[in-house]
């Protein structure tokens, strides 16, 4: 019979040494009980009188520790609870506020692992997408009727604040074109930008603001959720529709002819069928032209590896600035931009008397914008396998609303085109993003004279080509063969987005969205199983 002590087995290996076995309990009882039913009878009572009256530890051969050892208990309080309610304040000021520097500011995790090759990645994407955005970010200003440099300042100090703050490693923020319309939809029943440009101009940062604070504060309380009241059929029914009132928006520059300032698409139709005959030939031309070569440039792209990162339009308005400036286009009937002011903006308050004005069109662009950048940034932290929070994505764009809206900035947030071009030129971390904003800092400093002779029917084929990109017609003919409702969804969010307006589409399509999913769960699919003989 083996030695024991204690209810653990003894095995002596050597003459000098013992070593312990440990059993399960249940074990050990019962190996006590077999021999010493008195002592195992006593360990037991110890046990439990150690569990559940003085909770204090054992030692090494099963009895209670000294009271010395024990750690010390704090005095009873009746009045506070051992588990904390999870809907209290205090549950939820907790929840959001962060429990390390590096939950607060992602982008120092990243900084630690951070190679020599990485750095060297996004130095070349941070050029490769501010080559990029130069044109870009005049073009969806002057969608927005802004000024050419708002539309630079907004892709500088918005894409350092998501950098510090946001969750994705490659997505490139600023003006984007959908935005840049729901922000001239908004704004032009209040002030009409030909008038007071320079009040227009702050009502766009006012509405910046407004949209900054939306979604951080959807963020902060976790209210996420929210975006998807609009499901896919709604969205691609109105990205569609807004995409084609882009392109017919741009047709007073393409053909230099008066066309009313309007987001229905019948009423453009309308002007540009009795305006038609005016067109300016030189002007059309040059538009014509640039969507040729850009077309022809993005096909060229898909063919040849060798030129996927040629920044074609970058190519074209600098083709075009010195054919302007040595053909003399203002002279013969072009437009050009005119002087663009040097120098980073200094800083500017909001009109706090116009926000009430301001919330429809800012609820709209915070839950539009969040789900274009959302989708983006999630598709490319799959493929590269890295995690990403839909509540850390809303901080970040609201952070970089609120911040960039006190310095003459328009709201932003993550653009499709310029993020795949961040990440297929091999960004890596948020650090791209930095260089992409210090390089538009440069030119904003220093080269802004020389897009004094950009002709504006370049920046419109610019826009024409972006949003071509955006009408999904692959979906209508998916949805119509799957599903019949959804397509009925994405029919009213296309037909009332284009013929209605873009904020009366969306909230049509949304209630009608709450409806569907309403009546699904009152009435859910239901299968009875009869065995048959």
């Amino acid at each position: 019979r083996a030695p024991r002590h204690a209810g653990r087995l003894i095995e002596r290996s050597r003459p000098h040494r013992t070593r312990r076995i440990d059993r399960p309990t249940d074990e050990r009882t019962r190996t006590l009980s077999h021999t010493h039913p008195i002592r195992a009878a006593f360990d037991l009572i110890h046990r439990d009188h150690r569990l559940f009256l003085n909770r204090r530890p054992m030692t090494a051969n099963g009895h209670a520790a000294n009271s010395a050892d024990a750690p010390s208990k704090m005095p009873h309080k009746p009045w506070r609870d051992d588990e904390e309610d999870a809907n209290s304040l205090r549950a939820i000021v907790r929840a959001n506020f962060p429990r390390s520097v590096d939950d607060a500011f992602p982008f120092l995790r990243v900084a630690r692992t951070m190679t020599r090759e990485d750095l060297k990645n996004d130095l070349v994407a941070g050029l490769t997408v501010a080559v990029m955005v130069i044109p870009q970010g005049m073009a969806y200003a002057a969608l927005a009727s802004l000024r050419p440099e708002i539309g630079l300042y907004s892709c500088i100090l918005p894409i350092l604040t998501y950098a510090l703050v946001g969750s994705s490693r490659q997505l490139a923020v600023g003006p984007v074109a959908m935005v840049a319309l729901l922000t001239t939809a908004g704004l032009s029943p209040i002030q009409d930008p030909l008038e007071d440009p320079d009040r227009y101009q702050r009502l766009a940062s006012t509405l910046a603001f407004l949209v900054g604070i939306m979604q951080a504060g959807m963020g902060l309380l976790r209210l996420e959720f929210i975006a998807r009241f609009l499901p896919h059929p709604v969205l691609s029914g109105f990205t569609s529709a807004a995409a084609v009132v882009i392109g017919s928006s741009q047709i007073k520059d393409v053909f230099k002819i008066k066309i009313g300032r309007s987001e229905r698409f019948q009423e453009i139709m309308e002007d540009f069928v009795h305006n038609v005959e005016n067109t300016h030939g030189l002007t059309f031309a040059v538009a014509a032209t640039s969507i040729v070569f850009l077309l022809a440039a993005r096909h060229a792209k898909r063919r040849f590896k060798s030129i996927k990162m040629l920044p074609e339009a970058l190519v074209l308005v600098v083709f075009y600035i010195l054919v302007s400036k040595f053909a003399d286009f203002d002279q013969k009937g072009v437009r050009v931009i005119g002087k663009v002011p040097a120098g980073f903006p200094s800083p500017q308050g909001i009109l706090g008397d116009e926000l009430g004005q301001l919330v429809g069109p800012a609820l709209t662009i915070s839950i539009v914008g969040f789900l274009e950048s959302f989708a983006v940034a999630k598709t490319i932290a799959e493929k590269e396998q890295y995690p990403i929070s839909a509540r850390r994505e809303l901080i970040g764009l609201g952070a970089a609303n609120l911040v960039g809206c006190f310095f003459k900035c328009m709201p932003v947030t993550g653009g499709f085109s310029r993020s795949a071009v961040n990440y297929q030129a091999g960004a890596k971390t948020v650090f791209a993003g930095a260089i992409t904003a210090a390089a538009l800092m440069l030119t904003v400093l220093f080269l802004t004279p020389l897009f004094t002779d950009l002709p504006k029917p370049i920046l419109s084929a610019i826009i024409i080509v972006a949003v071509s990109t955006l009408v999904d017609l692959k979906e209508f003919t998916h949805l119509w063969r799957v599903d019949k409702r959804d397509f009925a969804l994405l029919l009213c969010a296309f037909t009332c987005t284009l013929f209605w307006g873009l904020l009366q589409g969306i909230l049509v399509s949304a209630a009608l969205a709450v409806v569907l999913l309403v009546q699904r769960s009152s009435d859910p699919h239901s299968a009875v199983l009869v065995q048959v003989r």
